[in-house]
């Protein structure tokens, strides 16, 4: 082979192997360039959070007491976790300013991926008056760079109310013979059927036209009950009297509803009597009733009376009868009849005109009596 032919392939090989030696010089130095820009590194804290979280108080969720269910979601957000001792033991929970324990029906973790972890909670037997806080404390999760979460003070938006409303009654009478009943409360309740409410819901007020006594249950928004006593005794508008008579014709029945005498028994008649303030109709307009010793009275005193409320529609009559030796019996209203279940003749009775808005109220109260053998209102 010529001299010079050899000198150039061995010139081309030389180069041909330089540049194969720079390429993989320079695939090399861009591999650990690749794999110096992974590095990962972490300077942020777990961050713990409250998601979401509802009262079983169905009506008004944002408020509880101790009978309800408080259930809802904590989040972690971390993927380098190599610690975490989130649990119902760790949580703190306060309401108002004071430290409570409540009971946990559940605390378990429902959903994980590489960055969450979702806790889902739910605890009862909440204590205390006030806004309901959940305390999470430093230190329940760290990640591999020694980062733990903050503490963190968690509001719930739920106000924690085991306190039943405490109230005031007024009765304010009208020139008209109507009386205007008042009731302020210590705290909102929940509006009442016939009543009007103000005051952010601290006061009820109502219209009355004839005296009537009842026991009205309150409610409030965290569904703490009470009741107050209507007790009405200076409207005039609407007046449903009545008595009744031994043999010897003496009043037995006095208007307040107890027995005045010590032995009464009834010979043969009681008498009921309407008048109204404004109701012409209703004036000097009276009943009398015969026969009432065996033991239940017929429809036809509320029939009676009913028919002289036609312009009034908007009341019933309630009617309870006292059983000698058996107590009051059950209450009945409107044309409804006492069941003829007594041999005893009825010693006494009490009857009274209601708005129907208010009449379970009163056949509620006056049936605590149903048994009793005592004279009471």
């Amino acid at each position: 082979m010529h001299k010079k032919t050899k000198i150039f392939i061995s010139l081309f090989f030389i180069f041909i192997f330089s540049i194969f030696f720079q390429t993989s010089s320079a695939k090399y130095v861009i591999e650990n360039i690749y794999t110096v820009a992974k590095i990962d590194i972490d300077r942020c804290k777990p961050n713990i959070e409250l998601t979401d979280i509802i009262s079983s108080n169905t009506t008004h969720p944002t408020y509880a007491n101790k009978t309800h269910f408080i259930t809802g979601h904590i989040k972690i957000t971390e993927k380098n976790i190599i610690k975490n001792n989130l649990s119902s033991d760790n949580l703190k929970i306060t309401v108002g300013n004071n430290s409570i324990t409540p009971k946990f029906k559940s605390f378990s973790l429902i959903s994980e991926n590489t960055t969450e972890k979702i806790y889902e909670f739910s605890f009862t037997n909440i204590t205390g008056d006030g806004p309901l806080i959940i305390i999470i404390p430093e230190g329940m999760v760290e990640d591999k760079s020694g980062l733990v979460n903050e503490k963190k003070y968690l509001s719930t938006g739920i106000l924690i109310d085991n306190t039943p409303p405490v109230s005031t009654f007024v009765e304010t009478a009208s020139l008209d013979g109507k009386s205007t009943a008042e009731i302020i409360f210590s705290e909102g309740i929940q509006p009442i059927n016939g009543w009007n409410i103000s005051n952010k819901n601290m006061t009820l007020s109502k219209e009355f036209s004839n005296p009537i006594s009842y026991a009205l249950p309150i409610t409030d928004f965290a569904q703490n009950t009470s009741e107050v006593l209507v007790n009405i005794q200076k409207a005039t508008n609407i007046l449903l009297q009545y008595s009744s008579f031994v043999s010897s014709n003496q009043q037995v029945l006095v208007s307040n509803g107890k027995i005045s005498t010590p032995d009464p028994t009834f010979s043969n008649s009681i008498s009921i009597k309407l008048s109204g303030h404004s109701h012409s109709s209703l004036k000097g307009k009276s009943y009398i009733y015969t026969n009432l010793k065996n033991g239940y009275h017929p429809s036809s005193i509320t029939k009676w009376i009913t028919s002289r409320l036609k312009n009034i529609s908007n009341f019933s009559i309630v009617f309870q009868a006292y059983v000698k030796d058996v107590g009051w019996s059950k209450v009945v209203s409107d044309e409804q009849e006492t069941p003829a279940q007594y041999s005893n003749p009825i010693y006494a009775f009490r009857i009274n005109l209601v708005p129907k808005t208010e009449k379970q109220y009163l056949i509620d109260f006056w049936n605590r009596d149903t048994g009793t053998t005592q004279y009471v209102n």
